[in-house]
């Protein structure tokens, strides 16, 4: 017998160990001491065909299909589940959705789940936000990130009016400097010829 199959009788295994029980209970049927007895053998092979399956310790004394299943668990991931968490009170759970979807920060996601929920989310605000948490629903691409809307973004770039006037600027300052470096070899070349003047006077 396969594995999922082990399961199911030990779950029926079970059950028919609590039904002779529960007809040890009935005055002339069987005796409470043998009820006892059955119902605990029963358990005991509930138990080693729940681990013969290959059942955990948990599955053996607590199924899975008898445990209720978180809801953030059974909600795809989009944006009017992030809705429907908020309103159930699972608040943390709604924003670790909305930042899967989106890939924002915690401060950006709480603020978006708040919008999200309040009147429904039918506000500008809140259009927004689920087209940038769920995209291929508005017609778009895959959710973007933080990372591909900085590369996205254009950078500035310089316009004619600045190249001009940086251009004009570093005109005026060659201009300033050869001005500057004439009049200083203009003072020099004046200074030597001062020098021979007196000198020839001298002779």
């Amino acid at each position: 017998m396969d594995r999922p199959g082990l399961r199911v009788f030990a779950h029926q295994f079970r059950i028919g160990a609590a039904a002779i029980a529960v007809l040890g209970l009935i005055p002339g049927r069987i005796s409470a001491g043998e009820a006892a007895a059955t119902f605990g053998a029963g358990l005991v092979m509930c138990w080693v065909l729940r681990k013969a399956s290959g059942a955990t310790w948990r599955d053996t004394f607590w199924p899975r299909h008898e445990r209720e299943r978180p809801l953030w668990e059974t909600l795809p991931p989009s944006i009017e589940s992030v809705r429907t968490l908020d309103r159930a009170g699972y608040r943390v759970q709604a924003i670790k959705m909305y930042r899967g979807l989106t890939g924002g920060g915690l401060k950006d996601g709480l603020e978006a789940v708040k919008a999200l929920s309040a009147d429904g989310g039918h506000s500008a605000d809140r259009g927004r936000a689920a087209r940038v948490a769920d995209p291929a629903s508005h017609g778009g691409g895959p959710p973007v990130t933080k990372r591909q809307r900085r590369s996205s973004t254009p950078r500035r770039t310089p316009r004619a009016e600045d190249r001009l006037a940086r251009r004009e600027v570093v005109r005026a300052a060659a201009t300033s400097r050869s001005v500057v470096n004439s009049l200083a070899a203009g003072v020099a070349d004046g200074g030597h010829g001062q020098d021979r003047d007196e000198t020839a006077q001298g002779g």
